[in-house]
């Protein structure tokens, strides 16, 4: 996610300070700007009703302030249950009802045992345990990181997941360089990522491209995994629910 505006390369300095906050407030106005625009290009629209072109309107705006962070995401994201009410036939109990649905309290579930698990090490340990069961061959070592982020993302989000075991397939990447043969440690490759990409870490060609192969694979385990619960990726969710409404 990208950074607040206020903390975008921006210094302590009284100009910085101002040239920070002339920044916010032309975003801030950059949306504003650009939901009038849209509210007026589709009054052309025939088959739009004016509580239409509002909704457009109120997601423009919110589309700046969101992408751009000139406001705190908490405010961008309560702005229907102000605007709605204000612009369009919709009543506050209409405008808030999307925040009790059932799927806003699903992403909530799985992000505090997101929470739960990174606190107490959770995955640290099943994928541990995955490593000890399987071996310590690279293929099977690969494996064991698909089958620990696999399950894992079908109860976390994919991203959450990917974030989570990346830093442990480094580590053991870090672990078979530093019992290589070669002259480079695990603490000059941990030294070189911070630098560039693994293929620039890592100076043994067999190893680098068990690097790539082990990264790759938490990848794709994650999105693979992320398919086979609502909570695995945000889109299931919200595809399951808008089944629901719409299809029943």
């Amino acid at each position: 996610m990208s950074k607040p505006v206020e903390d975008q390369g921006l210094g302590d300095t009284e100009e910085g300070r101002s040239s920070s906050q002339t920044s916010t407030w032309v975003l801030r106005l950059l949306g504003v700007g650009l939901a009038l625009i849209v509210y007026m290009a589709l009054g052309a629209a025939e088959d739009l009703t004016p509580d239409a072109r509002a909704v457009a309107s109120v997601a423009a705006l919110m589309a700046v302030w969101w992408m751009t962070e000139c406001v705190p995401l908490p405010i961008t994201s309560l702005l229907p249950i102000i605007l709605l009410p204000a612009l369009t036939e919709t009543s506050v109990g209409e405008a808030t009802a999307p925040y009790a649905s059932s799927i806003v309290f699903l992403f909530v579930g799985g992000f505090l045992i997101a929470i739960a698990m990174e606190k107490w090490d959770l995955h640290r340990r099943i994928a541990l345990m995955v490593l000890e069961k399987v071996g310590v061959a690279p293929k099977r070592i690969v494996l064991g990181m698909m089958i620990a982020t696999g399950f894992l993302s079908m109860w976390v989000s994919n991203t959450a997941t990917t974030l989570m075991m990346l830093p442990i397939g480094l580590s053991v990447l870090a672990l078979v360089v530093e019992r290589s043969k070669g002259d480079q440690t695990g603490e000059d490759m941990q030294a070189a990522l911070e630098k560039g990409t693994i293929s620039d870490a890592v100076s043994d060609p067999n190893i680098k491209t068990f690097g790539v192969c082990l990264t790759l694979a938490i990848a794709w385990s994650a999105s693979m995994g992320g398919l086979g619960t609502l909570l695995g990726s945000p889109p299931n969710a919200i595809v399951a629910g808008y089944a629901s409404d719409e299809l029943g």
